[in-house]
């Protein structure tokens, strides 16, 4: 008999602490299921919405900077028909670069709105022209300054070669910006008169290494 007591007695033990572990489990969620915080029973508050992936072409440093665009705006396409008329008599043909380059440019410029063409010159990565959309000439002209300094200054030339030379100008409310570099080009003749003839069209500002 007292065997059968300290069984049954065990056994009520057992169960106790088996049901005071349920009580103490994690607490269900908003939608009933239960889990640790920030597991699937947790939802976003009202109004915001989850996103799973960063947008096409935005990294965590890049967010919000300007995509370069296949279809220009109309003061673009003003700025490269004159760039096209004058290398058309020196022989060459201004095309729009697809995918764009994107070279290295100052804070504030990344986010303004630009297409990217490109000289039909030998070297695929040469003759790269960028034409950026302002808001009118007043603005495009600061924004032409604000250019020149920072491809002046040692930071604005870490992604370009030593060699590099520069032309930036001033086209309406646009800015154009080139360069070329005789180290990347296997014809430095053509490669120079093509840089001469796009840094002939508009106000020039002097980039002065």
């Amino acid at each position: 008999m007292a065997a059968r007591l300290t069984r049954t007695a065990g056994l009520a033990l057992v169960l106790v602490g088996a049901l005071t572990a349920a009580g103490c489990g994690p607490a269900p969620g908003p939608s009933g299921a239960a889990g640790p915080s920030g597991s699937a029973g947790a939802s976003l508050p009202s109004g915001s919405t989850a996103q799973a992936s960063v947008g096409p072409g935005d990294t965590g440093s890049t967010a919000g900077l300007a995509t370069p665009d296949l279809v220009p705006t109309a003061d673009v396409a003003a700025a490269a028909q004159r760039l096209q008329t004058t290398l058309q008599a020196q022989g060459f043909r201004l095309d729009l670069m697809n995918p764009p380059a994107r070279p290295a440019e100052p804070v504030g410029l990344d986010r303004t709105p630009r297409s990217v063409y490109r000289v039909d010159l030998a070297d695929p990565d040469t003759g790269i022209v960028v034409i950026y959309d302002l808001a009118d000439a007043a603005v495009a002209a600061n924004a032409a300054h604000t250019l020149a300094a920072y491809l002046a200054s040692g930071f604005g030339q870490t992604n370009f070669p030593l060699d590099a030379q520069f032309a930036v100008a001033q086209v309406g409310p646009t800015v154009v910006m080139t360069w070329w570099a005789a180290s990347r080009t296997s014809d430095p003749t053509a490669a120079e008169r093509a840089f001469d003839a796009v840094a002939s069209v508009g106000q020039p500002v002097p980039v002065t290494k």
